[in-house]
């Protein structure tokens, strides 16, 4: 061709519709050096086709159709439904590759004439059908006509529900473990779905990433506050938890109400003024473990000092006598001794409702050997009698 300059030669595979056969083909490409339109021509069948466009895709999409309309597909990555050129590359040999719900990126551009493997060949008004849909998602189409991002927008409410979970758990107490797993889960879920959102909203060009962003950093500000506020009570409970679950006593909970009072035990109650500090009471570790044995029907934990376990499914905690003073001053602080008619009980720290703590009774009881000191949660005067007698 005359005053066409920069020419090209381009190898190519045509593929005829009606058979499937595939050939090669000898495709130039060129501009012209007066108008600076680009041309693109082969000779098919004896028969030249040419194109001429201003824009290099233009030029290649009216060569396509005309090979479409002598019967022929052109294997190339410019025939894909989803080829496109952007403004970058309006005059060049190089294509984006588009795919729906997301953006085109550096990465994803392709030569024109690079043999594609595709076995369907859209026509130029298909593929720019594809082209202005994905322009509308993703260049063109207003904010509010894009799609809301719904992993957003799900972090941002689920950020923002704790207070809906606190009064749920009011108004319906009944199903309270409900609510409050809600309020454990509910902040994290929508962090995760906020970081979520933001990633595959800047990828897919959908709209909401304001409340994503919005929901990572109210959560970020609610822990920094959390930490902040309640840090140190949480610290302050697990410095509790341990004390209380320390004292050997803990595991026999509270005295319950007197039953069986028919029975006289005052004879194995502690009185008031009696010496723990004995000179004259030892006991061996064999007589100790055999005191226990004997006593309880199930033993849960032994020390050197005391062993403790059941009786007639109530908590039964022995101590030795010249060991109980020892004892006494690391498992009853706080708390102690009280008198009630001239008799001991001993009080220790236990949880009450709402994680407070408050000091519950226990009775105690002293073996007529005086080697053993008995604090119970049994009020039932038949069984303490029993445990002495068996």
């Amino acid at each position: 061709m005359d005053n066409v300059g920069y020419i090209k030669n381009h190898k190519v595979t045509i593929v005829e519709l009606g058979t499937d056969n595939e050939a090669p083909l000898d495709v130039q490409t060129g501009e012209d050096m007066s108008t600076g339109a680009f041309i693109i021509w082969c000779s098919l069948n004896e028969q030249e086709i040419v194109s001429t466009q201003d824009k290099y895709f233009a030029a290649f999409q009216q060569f396509r159709d005309k090979l479409l309309e002598a019967g022929y597909g052109i294997k190339c990555n410019g025939a894909r439904l989803n080829a496109a050129p952007l403004s970058k590359f309006e005059n060049g040999p190089r294509v984006y590759v588009l795919e729906s719900g997301a953006k085109a990126l550096p990465e994803d551009t392709v030569d024109i004439w690079y043999e594609a493997d595709i076995d369907e060949f859209p026509d130029s008004r298909q593929q720019n059908r594809f082209i202005n849909k994905w322009s509308d998602e993703h260049l063109g189409k207003p904010e509010q006509n894009r799609e809301l991002s719904k992993l957003c927008l799900a972090g941002f409410i689920l950020t923002l529900s704790p207070p809906a979970w606190l009064l749920l758990c009011v108004i319906i107490q009944e199903l309270y473990l409900v609510w409050i797993a809600g309020l454990l889960l509910s902040p994290l879920l929508g962090l995760i779905f906020s970081i979520a959102g933001v990633v595959t909203a800047d990828r897919s060009g959908k709209r909401g990433k304001g409340f994503g962003v919005a929901g990572i950093v109210i959560q970020c500000v609610c822990v920094v506050v959390a930490v902040i506020v309640f840090g140190p009570a949480v610290v302050e409970h697990a410095n509790t938890t341990r004390r209380i679950t320390s004292n050997e006593m803990y595991p026999l909970g509270r005295l319950g109400d007197a039953s069986n009072t028919e029975y006289d035990v005052t004879k194995y109650m502690l009185p008031e003024g009696y010496d723990l500090n004995s000179p004259d009471i030892t006991v061996s570790d064999s007589d100790f473990e055999t005191y226990a044995a004997t006593k309880l029907q199930k033993i849960s934990k032994k020390t050197d000092k005391s062993i403790r376990g059941e009786y007639k499914d109530y908590g039964f905690l022995i101590v030795r006598s010249d060991h109980f003073d020892e004892w006494l001053s690391v498992n009853t602080q706080p708390g102690g001794f009280y008198y009630f008619n001239g008799y001991a009980g001993i009080k220790h720290e236990d949880w009450w409702e709402f994680a407070a703590t408050g000091y519950v009774p226990l009775a105690v009881y002293k073996d007529p050997s005086d080697k053993y000191i008995i604090i119970t949660n049994c009020n039932d005067y038949k069984v303490i009698t029993e445990f002495f007698e068996q």
